[in-house]
């Protein structure tokens, strides 16, 4: 059977949708309100041109085969909750990675370095 059978028989015979647990987080509104009132004090530490004795770092993981692990997915009908329905269903080895940090400040950037996860 062809995966568009299949998806055909889930979506317009069972009725049923595919949902998937966002690989993001998504802002609530308690933390809109968090970042809007710590902004002014960001303001007030920046003021003044002392930005310029700032630097930012950020780090990240990097997978070089892509990501293929767990995910958290489960088919429910159109009017029902997915709630705590969401269970592993895929189990795939997960990719090797690095990872990648960088600096950069009003001086100017650090070069990127790549820093291997140790075993």
């Amino acid at each position: 059977m062809s995966t568009g059978a299949v998806l055909y028989i889930i979506r317009n015979v069972l009725k049923v949708n595919l949902r998937k647990k966002f690989k993001v987080h998504q802002l609530k509104m308690t933390h809109i309100q968090k970042r809007g009132a710590r902004f002014w004090k960001l303001y007030l530490k920046l003021k003044c041109d002392k930005w310029r004795d700032f630097v930012t770092s950020d780090e990240a993981m990097i997978y070089l085969c892509g990501s293929y692990g767990r995910r958290r997915v489960c088919y429910v009908r159109l009017a029902e909750n997915a709630g705590d329905k969401l269970k592993f269903v895929k189990r795939d080895a997960f990719a090797r990675g690095v990872m990648a940090w960088a600096a950069v400040s009003s001086r100017g950037k650090l070069e990127i370095r790549i820093i291997p996860v140790s075993d």
